[in-house]
């Protein structure tokens, strides 16, 4: 999956941005509180 549309998909269900990493981005689901490191590659599995 590209990672432009993983951040698409995230955005479209409430997620926010929590703060970027030198090797990823954490991504906050403000329903559950649960975040996610994204990391940085184009593709992401």
């Amino acid at each position: 999956m590209k990672r432009s549309s993983l951040l698409q998909h995230l955005r479209r269900n409430g997620c926010y941005l929590k703060r970027e990493g030198k090797a990823h981005s954490l991504w906050c689901n403000p329903t559950t509180g649960a975040v996610e490191a994204i990391p940085r590659h184009t593709e992401t599995k």
